[in-house]
């Protein structure tokens, strides 16, 4: 069997949460900050509805702050 990784609850909890950067360290800034949260994201919905914004701008928002979508 390949090598397995081996991880408590609390472990496997926080990977879960820290891999799409909804705790720990905000990541850097700008384009280099949006890579590292597209990264752990994996996925990122593209929604044409916007009643607030675009879907895909509020969840790369909730994790950076403030940026200009223009660089999107």
């Amino acid at each position: 069997m390949a090598d397995e990784l081996r991880l408590s609850l609390d472990q496997a909890r926080r990977l879960k949460v820290r891999s799409p950067h909804l705790a720990g360290p905000a990541p850097a800034g700008g384009l280099d900050g949006m890579r590292q949260v597209l990264r752990g994201l994996r996925v990122l919905q593209m929604d044409p509805v916007n009643v607030v914004a675009r879907n895909q701008f509020l969840a790369l928002r909730s994790r950076l702050g403030a940026f200009p979508p223009r660089s999107c």
